[in-house]
């Protein structure tokens, strides 16, 4: 068959509060983006759509294609299992291809659906299965996919090599609405969503991990070896998204900027000379970049830097378990040298093992209150059932601690397990409140919007039936007695409280009504909304323009 035109969709689940950031940004996935614009750069006719960036699928454009791509996050997979559905009764022939997180996880169940997974790191696999499909069909060379064989049983190529080098310039014009927004867009949002969003650029300038951090499944996804882009490149990249999008601000979707030293010390250089600090920075790095005074010096000048910052637990057997290599004490010491210079702090946390209780919550609380960061991200400890016994990698937890199989769920928000020390109900409960507390008492940051408090409500309802008999009365699992009542649950039917929405909404701004950060923030993204930045007047977005090759 002949393959030209190409659509590529990632859904996004609107119907219940799920996730935190899409209530705020417009921000895509980078991978959606890097295959986007590896399809286009090797002559593919390519549209993408991304719900989450502004995104409203042409249904037309995608009945006149010759092929579909999807990109799956676990919580918006049953949105994705509707369009293909919907596709199939618009031309039941047409190859349906699935890539991204969801994918990668649960390749069996996207069988289900799909023609095609692509597993893991996908620019290079999708261009040589697309070539297979249109040179007759014959995939089972295709490393990294899997797919139905004649015998109507999943079949899982062999993994495929992970990408030696980065050197493409994501394009964000190829995905349609993701475009400047303006006053009338930010109004529009508000009466829509109860608060703005703004539109977030998306860079990369490294994939893979080198550590060996037993919560994270990132080196399976993107493998153990640390690869960096060009300095020169990731730049270009940064323009070309800012020009796009008349934005200051740029999320880094790497694990670890700061792994390779020499490779973080050029980009932060690049990047001060050509925005002299005028520019905000995402980006996530360990607690050990604080020690580097010459990094953070040259990251102070660069711009304005939130830094993400993995601290984890403060529970010593935790961050054993976790295999963390780092202490409480390591972890203070580099809160304090943070602190000495003129960036955000946003340490991460993640809630839910086996040495988790009830105090360690507000212990944590009290922990970040006292070192006087920005932010506080933290999450439930997650992992995906059937993950080891289908692709072989270890999981961080066993397939009886998993309470149900709803994957709207599967964010980090909620609580998706049993923990051996605590009641899924309790911590969901204290997740809440912990996070309430930071913002209230916190008064020198913006007073967030998490509408996902909203699903909440109903979602602990559902805990306490699903954990009911399965805990001693000190609060520690009955083992034995997995898996429990809803494990093979699909849907939940767990719904937003509408009521509880509304008083979100009006919290946020009350919340930040009074705090001179916040009218800083509102300020700044009315600024930001004819932000123009000039860039290199020869590149088109094009890379046959310069001296690299497409993936």
């Amino acid at each position: 068959m002949f393959i030209n035109k190409i659509t590529m969709i990632s859904p996004y689940e609107k119907r219940i509060p799920l996730q935190v950031a899409s209530y705020r940004a417009y921000l895509p996935c980078y991978g959606f983006l890097s295959i986007a614009t590896t399809l286009r750069n090797v002559g593919y006719e390519v549209k993408a759509y991304c719900e989450a960036s502004g995104s409203k699928v042409d249904w037309r454009r995608v009945a006149e294609s010759d092929v579909i791509c999807f990109s799956l996050m676990s919580f918006s997979s049953r949105r994705g299992y509707e369009f293909v559905a919907r596709i199939r009764r618009m031309n039941p022939e047409i190859p349906i291809i699935v890539g991204g997180a969801h994918a990668s996880v649960l390749p069996e169940e996207c069988l289900d659906h799909f023609d095609y997974v692509v597993r893991n790191e996908g620019e290079a696999i999708i261009v040589e299965l697309l070539e297979a499909i249109e040179n007759g069909g014959d995939v089972s060379e295709v490393k990294g996919i899997s797919y139905i064989g004649t015998d109507g049983t999943p079949v899982h190529n062999p993994p495929a090599d992970f990408i030696k080098s980065l050197d493409i310039v994501a394009d964000p014009g190829l995905i349609e609405g993701y475009s400047p927004r303006t006053l009338t867009s930010y109004f529009g949002d508000t009466l829509k969503n109860g608060v703005l969003r703004f539109n977030f650029a998306v860079a990369q300038t490294s994939r893979g991990c080198p550590f060996e951090c037993r919560f994270c499944f990132v080196k399976q996804e993107l493998g153990r070896r640390y690869r960096t882009k060009s300095p020169a490149l990731v730049l270009r990249e940064i323009e070309l998204a800012l020009d796009r999008l008349k934005t200051r601000y740029v999320f880094f979707a790497d694990n670890d900027v700061a792994v390779n030293r020499k490779h973080a010390l050029k980009l932060f250089s690049l990047i001060e000379q050509r925005f002299h600090g005028d520019i905000d920075m995402f980006f996530f790095t360990r607690a050990a970049t604080a020690l580097d005074q010459e990094l953070m010096g040259l990251i102070e000048r660069a711009g304005r830097a939130c830094i993400g910052v993995g601290i984890e637990s403060i529970a010593p057997e935790t961050l054993e378990d976790f295999n963390k290599k780092q202490t409480i004490h390591d972890i203070e010491y580099c809160l304090e040298e943070f602190s000495r210079y003129n960036v955000k702090i946003q340490p991460l946390f993640i809630f839910g093992s086996d040495n988790v209780e009830e105090k360690t919550l507000r212990r944590s609380l009290a922990f970040v209150l006292k070192h006087k960061v920005y932010n506080w991200g933290f999450s439930s400890l997650f992992d995906f059932p059937t993950r080891g016994k289908v692709l072989g990698y270890p999981q961080v937890l066993p397939d009886d601690r998993f309470i149900h199989r709803d994957w709207r769920f599967y964010t980090g928000n909620f609580v998706v397990h049993y923990p051996a020390k605590m009641r899924p109900s309790v911590l969901q409960r204290e997740m809440e409140t912990v996070l309430r507390k930071f913002y209230s008492l916190n008064r020198n940051t913006f007073y967030q919007y998490y509408p996902i408090r909203a699903t909440y409500r109903n979602y602990i309802s559902f805990l306490e039936k699903a954990e009911a008999g399965l805990y001693n009365n000190d609060g520690t699992l009955r083992e034995h007695l997995l898996p429990g009542p809803m494990y093979d649950t699909f849907d939940i039917g767990v719904s937003v409280n509408r009521l509880a929405l509304l008083v979100e909404i009006a919290r946020f701004y009350a919340g930040n009504i009074l705090r001179p950060q916040s009218w800083k923030q509102l300020a700044s993204l009315v600024t930001n909304s004819s932000y123009k930045v000039r860039t290199n007047p020869t590149y088109n977005g094009n890379t046959q323009n310069h001296n690299y090759m497409p993936l």
